[in-house]
């Protein structure tokens, strides 16, 4: 299925009530909050696999050397692919539940199984270019640190750089993301193919960027706080608490069944909200796509 997208120089036209930062985030926790125990149960089916691979790589990623980053990063993308998935069967929950329903576990799996092949396109896709937008951020910092003739050693970064190069990273990642952030819900709604459900995310996004990164940001920014101040705990402790299995499962699954489910209930709900405005659909419009 394809559409027809609109260029970046054309006016948008608004059809709806406008996007608002604090509508979303407030619809957003509330709807998470009625579905949580649902929405968690499909975090935990589709990240079942990630879960499974990282005990089984557990010595390996907690046992210091080199092998620890092979393993990190592979395990990432493992994640980033298995969230997209439970993300396209939590779009579901989340406009079956905005429209005053209940959404049902069963038929949110399903939703999701009928459009894996595209969830796990638009991941591999999302994948590729953000390691392109890495790499970009990282050559234009060595250009500038050469211009600027400051040191790099051989191992870490140039003492107080880290702080420049982090946030640089951080800015663009995030502007990567707020272009993207709605490509698997239009590949579950509308049906489309992974490149025109990207595409069909940069237009849904188009002049409200800003708004849609505020909108992460407040949600996840505390989350990134605590699970920071949980890391600090763990490391400065010396307790057997804070040192056994038990409490490092406790974390990883307070992340997968807590966290996960919540940011995909933002993304479908950024998603309901830009739809509203841009096209000035209904929300029972949008749930009787799967009729």
């Amino acid at each position: 299925m394809t559409t027809d997208h609109m260029p970046d120089d054309r006016p948008v036209l608004l059809l709806g009530p406008p996007f608002g930062m604090g509508r979303c985030v407030g619809a957003s926790v509330t709807t998470w909050m009625r579905n949580a125990l649902p929405f968690a149960i499909v975090s935990a089916m589709f990240e079942a696999p990630f879960l499974v691979l990282e005990r089984l790589l557990e010595p390996i990623l907690y046992g210091g050397g080199s092998g620890e980053y092979v393993v990190g990063v592979a395990l990432t993308l493992l994640w980033f692919l298995s969230w997209n998935l439970s993300m396209g069967a939590i779009t579901f929950g989340v406009l079956e539940a905005r429209g005053g329903g209940r959404p049902p576990i069963r038929r949110c799996i399903r939703i999701a199984f009928r459009t894996i092949p595209t969830l796990l396109g638009i991941s591999v896709r999302m994948i590729w270019q953000l390691f392109l937008v890495v790499v970009v951020v990282l050559v234009v910092w060595a250009v500038t640190a050469v211009i600027l003739q400051i040191e790099i050693p051989e191992v870490g970064l140039p003492p107080g750089m880290e702080i420049y190069l982090y946030a640089a990273l951080g800015v663009a990642l995030l502007w990567y993301f707020t272009r993207s952030v709605t490509a698997g819900p239009a590949a579950v709604v509308e049906r489309l193919g992974t490149v025109d459900a990207m595409a069909r995310s940069r237009e849904l996004s188009k002049g409200r960027r800003w708004a849609i990164a505020a909108t992460v940001l407040v949600v996840t920014v505390p989350i990134l706080v605590a699970c920071a101040r949980l890391t600090t705990l763990e490391q400065g402790h010396a307790g057997a608490w804070y040192e056994s299995t038990t409490w490092r499962w406790t974390r990883v699954g307070v992340q997968h069944f807590v966290v996960s489910p919540l940011l995909a209930t933002v993304v479908a709900t950024i998603y309901h909200d830009l739809r509203r405005e841009r096209d000035g659909v209904a929300t029972k419009d949008l749930v009787r796509v799967f009729e």
